[in-house]
Order: structure tokens, then sequence, then C-alpha cells
């Protein structure tokens, strides 16, 4: 069985999902993360990438830095640019690259089924990774780039998530590199009928993280 759980979200109000919208840590070095984020000060990069608001040449992995990311993430929440959800949901996220489209949900699994291989490991991970990670997670309380899971397609699952996106999404916006992004905040019902599904597919697959 697979394990989804709901959570509760810190989101950009809809007008500002696009100056929040960032890539992933570790596909883009500190001078691209400096770039991409100069003059805007709403960019996830602050809290993914904060040694890009510290002086140059600070070493990536220093505890300053985890520190700033925990200070820029609270400084977010603050100026309301993050607002929490309410309640645990599941989120349907969809990207959209030329003819490509893709869609996924956005969720917490279970590190017990981690360690008990119920979710499948593709390639060896390096400790030092894998703690200044933790590092970063821990420092900042809160989750900011997702493991990228896959699963063998069922087409109950598929429905229930297209279902999902009859709604009109939260977000939807193209960013510079052209890519478009959609997400839905799936009802409370809808989510709990996802989870349900998913508890009858026996294993995940770790794609990326």
């Amino acid at each position: 069985m697979a394990t989804l759980l709901p959570f509760c979200a810190l989101r950009p109000l809809a007008e500002l999902a696009a100056r929040v919208a960032s890539p992933p840590y570790d596909v883009v070095s500190t001078q691209e993360a400096r770039s991409l984020a100069r003059g805007n000060a709403d960019s996830f990069l602050r809290v993914s990438r904060p040694e890009i608001d510290l002086p140059e040449g600070i070493d990536e992995h220093a505890d300053a830095v985890h520190a700033k990311g925990r200070e820029n993430l609270a400084e977010l929440v603050r100026r309301g640019v993050l607002v929490a959800d309410a309640q645990p949901r599941l989120y349907v996220y969809a990207q959209r690259m030329g003819e490509h489209r893709q869609t996924g949900l956005v969720a917490c699994a279970a590190v017990d089924e981690y360690d008990r291989d119920l979710i499948r490991k593709h390639e060896k991970t390096r400790a030092d990774k894998e703690n200044d990670r933790v590092r970063h997670i821990d420092t900042l309380s809160a989750h900011d780039e997702p493991v990228f899971l896959t699963y063998r397609a069922v087409t109950a699952i598929d429905r229930a998530i297209e279902e999902v996106k009859r709604a009109a999404p939260a977000f939807d916006f193209e960013t510079d590199d052209g890519v478009g992004h959609q997400l839905w905040v799936a009802p409370a019902a809808a989510g709990d009928a996802i989870a349900a599904l998913f508890r009858n597919v026996p294993a995940l697959y770790v794609a990326d993280g």
C-alpha cells in the first residue's frame, strides 16, 4: 500500500505566484540564483538558496546560510506573500512545456514506507548531501523541496485527479522559461478519495529528488 497524507501548505497569493516561483535549488548555481532573484524580494530562491542574501564566497552549507533561509521564510509569511492553508489538503499540480503536459499530486508520503522499501529507490545518495538537506529542513521547520515519486498508472486515480482539475485552478501562470504552471487545491472529500485509492497501490518509486 502507499500512504499519501494531506498537509497545510504555505502558498503564495495568486497574484504573486509567478514572482515566488523558482527552479529547484539543485539545478542552479549560487551565481545563477543570485541573478534570477535580483530585484525580486519575493523569489523563493531566498529560502531554497539563502546564501544569495549573504556575502559572496560564503559556504552554502554553513549554519548561517540555513539560518538565513529560516529568516527569509518567516519574512515571506510576515509580509503575507506566503499564507498557510487553514486545513490539510492534497494539491494537484500541472506543468506545460511546449506540447508536453504532466500532472501530479503534492502530498506527504510516509518515511517508514521509504525505510521498508515500499518507496523504491533508483540510486544511491551521498550522506553529506542528505545531512545538509536534513539540516536545512530542520532549521526551516518546513520542507521546501519536494521529492518526485511515481507509480504504475491506475485509471481510477487518473479519473479522480481529472475531476479535481474540472474546477478553476488556484494558480495559472507561465514563468520566464516558457513553462506553464497550474495548481488546484483538492476538496477534502476528493483528497480523501484519492488517498484511499493509493492505499491499493503496492509501491511508489523515487523518480528524482
